[in-house]
């Protein structure tokens, strides 16, 4: 009995170690998307292609990776610069 009790105490212990750092990794992908959604709108394409960069080589199994390549396309200078986007990441 006390074995399981033991155990149970180490389980408990791992998970509310690890679900903060689980939680804040979420909250960066959603704070780093939010970013680039905000300068996207803003018309800032630099900064549109810097954090969309950050946010593939951060997040690269993201569901909204497609999101990011569309916005970093959308504020591409040049036509080429759009397809070289698509094609590169």
């Amino acid at each position: 009995m006390q074995r399981g009790l033991r155990n149970i105490a180490i389980v408990v212990s791992i998970v509310q170690f690890y679900l903060p750092l689980i939680a804040d990794t979420h909250r960066s992908e959603e704070a780093l998307f939010a970013q680039i959604q905000l300068h996207a709108e803003a018309g800032e394409s630099s900064r549109v292609h810097a954090f969309g960069n950050e946010f593939h080589k951060k997040y690269p199994l993201s569901k909204r990776r497609g999101d990011v390549y569309l916005l970093m396309a959308k504020n591409a200078i040049t036509v080429d610069s759009a397809l070289t986007v698509s094609y590169t990441h």
